[in-house]
């Protein structure tokens, strides 16, 4: 028995640990909410999956309410976000961070939560906070 399909919010989806993730999850089946600052260079991919499997935004991850008014997009979207994979940037700030949605709801706590103040995991923790 297979697990149901898991929402991915996915920041930098146009090349690298971002695009290879959006691909990987979008063939096991997942739901992908794919950002990058030019959505329509994912057009190739966003005409093989139907958009209840496959949603392109454009997200400039320096740009907080932008960050906001997205995953504001991408919930309604889905009705749910259960994993951010947040790969954007120009890799002077470390690898790619993965926040658990679900883990920081149910534990009602963000202490042990390690990120940047101006990241994306933390800017979604504040949205369903």
């Amino acid at each position: 028995m297979s697990a149901p399909p898991k929402v991915w919010f996915i920041t930098g989806s146009l090349t690298g640990f971002g695009r290879e993730m959006a691909e990987l999850l979008l063939r096991r089946g997942n739901k992908v909410i794919a950002t990058l600052r030019k959505p329509e260079a994912l057009a190739p991919l966003a005409r093989k999956y139907s958009r209840d499997q496959l949603l392109v935004l454009k997200l400039d991850v320096t740009e907080e309410e932008e960050i906001k008014s997205t995953f504001a997009e991408a919930h309604e979207a889905f009705g749910r976000i259960d994993v951010v994979f947040n790969s954007a940037g120009d890799g002077t700030s470390g690898g790619p961070q993965c926040l658990l949605i679900g883990a920081f709801a149910r534990s009602g706590t963000r202490a042990g939560a390690r990120v940047p103040p101006l990241s994306v995991p933390s800017l979604v923790l504040s949205y369903i906070g």
